[in-house]
């Protein structure tokens, strides 16, 4: 009998444990559901194909860019250029990466505190096709430095964004500059390439300048000019730096009918031929244009680039060979 009561409490303890553990599993399930989640954006970013962003300082013109295959074409108020190819890769990929931190607040009565207001905010908008698979709304940032630690050391200041997501109240803190990346002006999304080639497939390149010409040519591996061989580092030097030759600033007049002061055109191997021109404008202001980026137009006001690209034959021999 003594052993049939000690069964009993026995499974009765057991029971009472059991049944204190399912409870701690579901308080703890529901404890799980409710905790914060890193994770904020949810999408295939290689399924992009049109990204649209309306500038907090000009929301009324948005920029647009559109894949178009492998290219990126850029869009605003109509006109159509080619885009950079890396800041629309850039855009996608800190998108990719965005976690949040920490819900700074759930009320949209924060929104103005941390410019995330229609008004205030910078929206990005993703879209394959004609279906929006993301509205991004970007506010201000902040940073700072870690403490304690070392007071001479050098410490890593630490920078936070504010986003929010559409029809959703909550506000994200996200590392990065967010604000900076997508808050950039119409031009910085522009294809700012003069040359943008392989040096390597390259076997001729001529050189027409108002009282010249030259042509520097490749044979078994070796650059010359009318059959003279050219200094070897001087010339690899050269050809360096003119096949990656790009320029930030634009120039969005018309220009002037004439004949280019400078002009050089590339030809090789498995490659369009490629022409640059320079127009004078004064004695230090040239236009430049390049059969590589016909859309553009680049302004080179102290005539740096026309130094660097319209070479004299002399600068390719050393001062003996001259």
């Amino acid at each position: 009998m003594a052993n049939k009561n000690k069964i009993k409490k026995l499974t009765i303890a057991f029971s009472v444990l059991l049944l204190i553990v399912i409870i701690v599993k579901l308080l703890g399930t529901n404890k799980k559901e409710s905790t914060f989640e890193s994770q904020i954006i949810d999408i295939n970013t290689n399924e992009i194909n049109n990204i649209s962003i309306y500038p907090k300082s000009a929301p009324e013109s948005p920029i647009e860019l559109i894949k178009k295959g492998e290219e990126w074409i850029l869009s605003k108020d109509n006109k159509k250029f080619a885009a950079d190819i890396d800041a629309a890769k850039n855009i996608l990929a800190e998108i990719d990466k965005m976690e949040a931190k920490r819900v700074i607040s759930n009320s949209k009565k924060k929104w103005k505190k941390y410019e995330l207001t229609d008004s205030l905010a910078t929206k990005v908008v993703l879209s394959k096709g004609k279906d929006i698979l993301l509205e991004l709304y970007v506010g201000k940032f902040s940073y700072s430095q870690p403490k304690g630690g070392n007071p001479y050391a050098q410490r890593q200041i630490s920078i936070t964004s504010y986003v929010r997501k559409n029809k959703d109240d909550r506000i994200f803190a996200v590392d990065g500059m967010a604000s900076m990346i997508f808050n950039r002006e119409f031009s910085f999304y522009r294809n700012k390439n003069i040359i943008s080639s392989d040096k390597n497939k390259w076997n001729e390149i001529q050189f027409n300048y108002q009282d010249s010409t030259f042509v520097l040519s490749k044979k078994d591996n070796k650059w010359n000019i009318n059959g003279t061989e050219t200094d070897s580092t001087l010339t690899i030097n050269y050809l360096n730096s003119l096949q990656n030759t790009e320029s930030p600033d634009f120039y969005e007049g018309v220009i002037a009918k004439q004949q280019p002061h400078f002009s050089l055109k590339i030809n090789g191997t498995d490659m369009k031929p490629l022409k640059v021109e320079a127009f004078k404008v004064d004695s230090a202001k040239y236009l430049i244009k390049s059969s590589q980026n016909p859309d553009a137009t680049f302004e080179d006001k102290d005539a740096n680039i026309v130094k660097s690209l319209f070479i004299s034959k002399q600068s390719l021999f050393k001062e003996e060979e001259k």
